[in-house]
């Protein structure tokens, strides 16, 4: 009969990090900015979503050591 298939994930603690860039969109190198100042501060990114408007990232990080991410507050 069918088959199933299961996967198991360890858990691990994240970090959501939300990003906006209000007054931005359209401006060239905005979008670099945002990402340059999370690379900038060695965060360790599991995953970037977009949301629904164009100028918001998302960034889910590793919980240990994203402290440092948390205190960029304007590019």
């Amino acid at each position: 009969m069918g088959g199933c298939c299961y996967r198991v994930v360890p858990r691990i603690q994240v970090s959501i990090l939300g990003t906006s860039r209000t007054g931005l969109a359209g401006v060239p190198g905005a979008d670099s900015d945002v990402f340059s100042a999370v690379k900038d501060v060695g965060a360790n990114v599991i995953m970037i979503s977009q949301v629904m408007s164009s100028s918001e990232f998302v960034f889910m990080l590793y919980a240990e050591g994203s402290e440092s991410c948390f205190s960029v507050t304007a590019v």
